[in-house]
């Protein structure tokens, strides 16, 4: 709402066209309250802003939405609060009043009814009554019926539904009947489910204590239920004269009018059990002043659920309640933006390519999937179509935001790991629990681990374990490796069991769909082997045991040979996707379709010949995704085997991507033909929406019958993972970021949806090409994050205190450095240097307090230091930290080294940074 002038005249805004109110609303439904003409959106997580485009508000106006994310602080992260902060700025030569309200039907849900009993054991009621599922109808004398079907007259009804059921106290959900106005009350905690029909709520008022206005939904209930809790509007702001104002309704329309014609809630009651609750903010702005205040939603239900489970919310550890919740988000709005832009600025003012910067900080969004419980463990989905928790693979597609800037997370999922391991055999099972399409109901249990028998698993938990040892400085990795090193040394051992002539065999991965399981040797699985063995040699010299060193390294060497023996096309000059001998035992079917749920004509024949017993067991294996894909194309098959000799596969070498941001170096013999084969990718597989997953093995483009054996589908970490692969290569990198901007900037610039990437788009014949075809709020293309590194060429052992960089951009540049617990920003340009002029310098604190804590004050003539000739172009380096600390002995960019006496050639704390030259 705003105001213009003083007086009276000011104070009727609704009717004088001094005074304007409209609403914010980016859904608005027909019967809409009056809205600005449009609204601008920008995001980069955890920021959302809205700024409204409208001539009738005389003042600039922005809405900044964001959550408390902070580096490497997992508690304050996990606070249960959003803040929307507005702007407002007067640009005009006089005085103006502008309120801000913020408003939400927290009593009531639209198109729910609570009518699912949940799994826990019901609370028998009092007394029989009719009805089902756990619910009886509260007869029509209970209810006011009208027959006005306006807002106005439901919102009552739905109100006294409401009401009463909070009044009675022995109910605790309602739900509300649209079509006959019929309230349907329940004395258990029933759970809501989708219908359009009815809108619902569970018993609940509303209190204002001070600057926060509360709902408690029965918080103080016997029953444990994710349903009880309670939610807080707060308001704030630096203005001492700012004044806030508190207000519920039955419905939206009482809170708007109000709004409207006052700019303030002033009038309305400020309790009871009724649907909506409000808070308003009013500041005075003089000529050109711009003001801010912040209005809070916060929350606190800790009873979190799972299939009937009491498994909590972390954060019942870290506020009493929400108004606790609101009350912490505001005296803390200040470090939290400080936080944010110092999470952004090493992207955002870095020479990385817009559409990378962007992309990988919204990528940061995909935290949504994550819960912490209240016993403390750290969990995320599959996606949000896919009900897996912590699928091994999948974490790692996506794990360089996690690793690093909450390495906590990743330690708990590896303990997580290693107790619900394999015991007999050593494997890392694929996932803390299965499910996917539909979520089984037993075990009643969060973790037990499940899954398949993957390439990319076990393989990938040593790799963790590798990155925190060389990655993380920090005082706890020493013991995370010493509790884990046994864990991941059975599990390499029992990767290497499951190799003939040195490679694995008949594996599924990651790319489950495209069925690479019904081969005996695959490319992609190959080389996660020559991953594992590297990475396992590694932390075995690490912890001193020797012995596995040496035939890790002894693995290694032998499967090198044998990937090129097997897999290498001379006659192409690439490596074929898959190795069979083309013969029927050489193919394993029934691995072929539990991972595909595609269909061969010829097997298919057999399996109808025999008993059907015999094939209903074998049907009975088919389940989750596997089992979905074959029910979509039920009837259809292929005509044979897919042996073809000569197909190429995208991404066969995103193990490569993880070696080369370990410093492990090529995993194949020889690198020229690891050139060669990204080159033969670019050239058959390329298209105007991103790389195939393979070309070769059906005839192309394919059609609908083997659609899910997915070939002529876009995997959304192809494209950057070639990028990143061919920069460490030494390649154009011009073409290099071409080809990931190909994929990542359609996402941001064509589809919009950066906050819901899939994990498939279409590619060709489907009828959706480059568009989101399978699975959202995915995690292949967040592998992008490391092409950050490729481009930077950083190389870090913190065990040895060492931090290397090859810049793959031309000066002068500025790249992001990512590592756990520490991220900055590594910068260069050129510098003419004079004779006698400053080669090194001490690193630089952004404040007197931020000083180098005692560490070494670097000389001019250190020993040793790379000198310029006097007037040549020397290159200034820069390394600047904004989160964490580091402490080094060796810093190097391209070949200029950083040095001076002592052992710690760099101490460096937030906001610090070392200047040198060369």
């Amino acid at each position: 709402g705003i105001q213009e002038g003083e007086g009276e005249g000011g104070e009727e805004k609704v009717e004088k066209k001094d005074g304007v109110a409209l609403v914010l609303q980016t859904n608005p439904k027909s019967d809409a309250l009056p809205g600005v003409d449009s609204l601008t959106y920008q995001g980069a997580y955890p920021v959302s802003k809205l700024k409204p485009i409208d001539n009738r508000l005389p003042i600039d106006v922005s809405v900044y939405a964001y959550s408390s994310y902070r580096f490497n602080r997992m508690n304050e992260s996990a606070l249960p609060a959003v803040a929307f902060t507005a702007v407002l700025e007067n640009p005009l030569e006089k005085e103006v009043k502008a309120s801000v309200m913020l408003n939400i039907p927290a009593g009531v849900v639209e198109n729910m009814r609570h009518y699912v009993a949940p799994m826990g054991p019901p609370i028998p009621p009092s007394e029989e009554k009719e009805g089902a599922r756990g619910y009886f109808v509260y007869g029509e004398k209970n209810v006011k019926r009208s027959s006005s079907n306006d807002d106005t007259s439901r919102e009552e009804s739905m109100a006294d539904c409401l009401e009463t059921c909070t009044k009675a106290k022995s109910y605790h959900t309602w739900s509300f009947s649209l079509s006959n106005q019929i309230c349907e009350l329940s004395e258990q905690y029933l759970l809501p489910a989708l219908d359009d029909n009815y809108n619902s709520g569970v018993e609940g008022e509303w209190s204002l204590d001070r600057d926060c206005l509360t709902f408690d939904r029965a918080s103080g209930a016997d029953r444990y239920s994710s349903l009880t809790g309670n939610l807080s509007l707060c308001a704030f702001s630096s203005d001492i004269n700012a004044t806030f104002t508190f207000g519920t309704s039955t419905g939206g329309h009482e809170i708007w009018s109000a709004f409207a014609s006052e700019g303030s809630l002033e009038g309305l009651d400020r309790s009871g059990s009724v649907a909506v609750g409000a808070v308003a903010a009013s500041v005075s702005l003089g000529p050109r002043e711009k003001k801010e205040v912040t209005l809070v939603l916060s929350w606190y239900y800790p009873n979190r659920e799972f299939i009937g489970v009491p498994i909590g919310n972390y954060y019942r550890h870290l506020v009493n309640d929400s108004m606790d919740a609101g009350k912490v988000m505001g005296s803390s709005l200040g470090a939290i933006v400080k936080d944010v832009s110092l999470l952004h600025s090493p992207f955002f003012k870095s020479s990385l390519p817009d559409f990378l910067s962007d992309m990988l900080i919204n990528s940061l969004s995909h935290i949504r999937s994550a819960f912490w419980t209240g016993d403390s463990r750290w969990r995320q989905w599959e996606a949000f179509d896919c009900t897996n928790i912590d699928s091994v693979h999948n974490d790692g597609e996506r794990h360089i935001p996690y690793i690093t800037i909450f390495p906590n997370s990743t330690i708990n999922k590896l303990y997580a790991w290693a107790q619900y391991r394999n015991n007999e055999t050593g494997m890392i099972t694929e996932q803390l629990r299965c499910g996917c399409m539909s979520l089984p109901l037993s075990p009643q249990q969060l973790d037990f681990g499940c899954g398949r028998v993957m390439s990319d698993v076990s393989s990938m938990f040593v790799v963790y374990l590798l990155e925190l040892q060389q990655w993380y400085q920090d005082d706890s990795v020493k013991q995370v490796v010493e509790d884990l090193w046994p864990i991941a040394k059975a599990a390499t051992t029992w990767f290497i069991n499951q190799t003939s002539d040195y490679l694995p065999q008949f594996m599924i991965n990651t790319y489950d769909v495209v069925g690479l399981n019904a081969y005996k040797y695959a490319a992609y699985n190959g080389a996660f082997y020559l991953l594992a063995m590297r990475a396992a040699e590694e932390l075995a010299y690490y912890t001193g045991d020797y012995t596995f060193a040496r035939e890790c390294q002894s693995q290694f060497q032998y499967a090198q040979d044998s990937f090129d023996k097997y897999l290498w096309n001379e006659t192409a000059q690439y490596y074929n996707a898959y190795y069979s001998e083309n013969t029927e035992t050489d193919f394993d079917y029934e691995n072929w379709l539990v991972s595909t749920g595609v269909k061969i004509c010829s097997y298919e024949r057999e399996r109808e010949e025999r008993a059907g017993d015999k094939k209903d067991e074998e049907e009975a294996h088919l389940s989750g995704r596997a089992g979905h894909f074959r029910d979509q194309f039920k009837g259809t098959c292929l005509d044979a085997m897919p042996t073809t000799k000569g197909a190429i596969m995208t991404d066969s070498f995103y193990a490569q991507v993880l070696a080369y941001s370990l410093g492990l170096g090529t995993l194949v013999k020889n690198k020229t033909r690891l050139r060669l084969h990204m080159k033969a990718e670019l050239d058959h597989n390329d298209t105007p929406y991103g790389f195939l997953i393979m070309t070769g093995r059906y005839p192309y483009p394919g059609n609908e019958s083997y659609m899910f054996g997915s070939d002529n589908s876009v995997w959304m970490m192809g494209n950057p993972n070639w990028a990143t692969i061919t920069t460490h290569l030494g390649e154009d990198t011009q073409l290099a970021i071409a080809v990931a901007k190909k994929t990542l900037d359609d996402v941001r610039s064509n589809i919009n949806d950066q906050w819901n990437v899939a994990g498939i788009n279409g590619g060709l014949g489907y009828g959706a090409e480059g568009l989101p075809y399978f699975t959202s709020h995915y995690g292949y293309f967040m592998s992008s994050w490391h092409l950050v590194m490729a481009l930077s060429g950083q190389n870090a052992n913190m065990t040895a205190k060492t931090l290397t960089f090859k810049p793959k951009l031309n000066l002068p540049y500025a790249l992001p450095v990512i590592l756990p617990g520490a991220w900055g920003q590594v910068e260069a340009s050129s510098n003419t240097t004079a004779a006698g002029g400053p080669k090194n310098q001490a690193p630089l604190a952004s404040s007197p307090s931020q000083s180098n804590n005692g560490g070494p004050i670097l000389k001019d003539d250190d020993e040793g230091m790379s000198t310029a000739e006097e007037g040549a172009e020397a290159i200034k380096y820069t390394l600047l930290l904004n989160f964490g600390s580091l402490d080094l002995k060796l810093l190097e960019v391209g070949n200029c080294r950083y040095k001076s006496e002592g052992s710690h050639a760099v101490q460096l704390k937030p906001g610090q940074s070392v200047v040198w030259s060369c």
